[in-house]
């Protein structure tokens, strides 16, 4: 059962293809447009965006190919999945929203951006970079001592012993409507396969290179950018040496991907506000939803809600 206080939908983007919609608010608010990260569905935000309801209309959509959506064959370019998110925002009579989005949905923030940019009140960057021709590309190998601890018999024994795993492969706690939605459990309740099928590998080839110069509305990017090795690697303190050196090019070349890709943000954006969360998780929305709540807040404060509002 999900425990979240949201109404769920099956709303039709083109001929068989649904996608669902989670809706937590009232109908007379601003709406506030949730987007998840690769592999990740609309329930990721299950917690998060409930957050906003005393201000907006919260709204989280599961893309195409993932949890509960459709899955068809094709459909997975930033173009068509830009569209999506428009007959979603046509299908509720919502005619501009404020759009939130993580990961890998910043492509979608900025290809619906400068596609449709009236329908857009402002875009909120959560840990979201700019993929396809901005991708990292080959790092160096990673440590052989940073893999992540194997799953256990008993760790797939049910939803609840796969909650308790998480944390020790992925390094944040996860919400369990959205570990139902990305896994598939067996009639047992055992897991069967982690994650269920997706078409993670279309979306990412599907992605283009943001074009931030051509965003004309106000943008805020929050990014947790890697300072120390027990950043990218918690167990980095019992790696021996030849694991440590290997560990130290990882980060230097992660670092300087976020650079580049904060910097290029910072610099194309018209109306760009960047926020730097050094040491915290790419779910950041998970481990600091205070801290990125409040800034989410303050930039909208004035856009959406008039001054001193929310």
């Amino acid at each position: 059962m999900d425990p979240a206080s949201h109404r769920v939908t099956m709303v039709f983007v083109a001929p068989r293809v649904q996608l669902e919609v989670l809706d937590w608010g009232d109908p007379t608010r601003t709406p506030i447009v949730f987007l998840a990260g690769l592999g990740d569905t609309g329930h990721a935000f299950d917690h998060f965006a409930a957050r906003f309801r005393d201000a907006f209309r919260p709204i989280a959509i599961t893309r195409r190919g993932f949890g509960a959506s459709s899955r068809p064959d094709s459909g997975y370019d930033s173009a068509t999945r830009s569209h999506d998110i428009l007959s979603v925002l046509d299908s509720l009579g919502i005619s501009r929203a404020v759009l939130v989005g993580h990961s890998i949905a910043g492509d979608e923030l900025s290809h619906f951006a400068v596609a449709y940019p009236d329908r857009v009140i402002a875009l909120v960057y959560l840990e979201a970079y700019s993929y396809g021709s901005d991708a990292p590309g080959e790092f160096p190998p990673y440590p052989a001592q940073s893999e992540p601890p194997p799953m256990t018999r008993a760790d797939s024994a049910s939803v609840q012993s796969v909650m308790a795993y998480w944390p020790r492969r992925f390094e944040y706690e996860p919400v369990e409507a959205d570990v139902r939605a990305v896994c598939q459990f067996g009639p047992t309740g055992r897991l069967e396969l982690l994650p269920a099928p997706n078409e993670s590998g279309r979306v990412y080839e599907g992605t283009n290179r943001s074009e931030y110069a051509r965003v004309k509305a106000p943008a805020l990017a929050i990014y947790a950018p890697h300072a120390s090795l027990q950043d990218l690697f918690p167990g980095a303190a019992g790696f021996d040496e030849p694991n440590r050196v290997a560990a130290l090019r990882v980060l230097t070349a992660q670092q300087e991907y976020e650079t580049r890709q904060m910097t290029r943000f910072q610099t194309e954006m018209r109306q760009g506000v960047v926020i730097t969360m050094p040491g915290a998780t790419h779910y950041l929305h998970y481990r600091h939803a205070d801290a990125v709540e409040g800034s989410m807040r303050t930039f909208l404060r004035g856009l959406v809600l008039g001054p001193g509002g929310g």
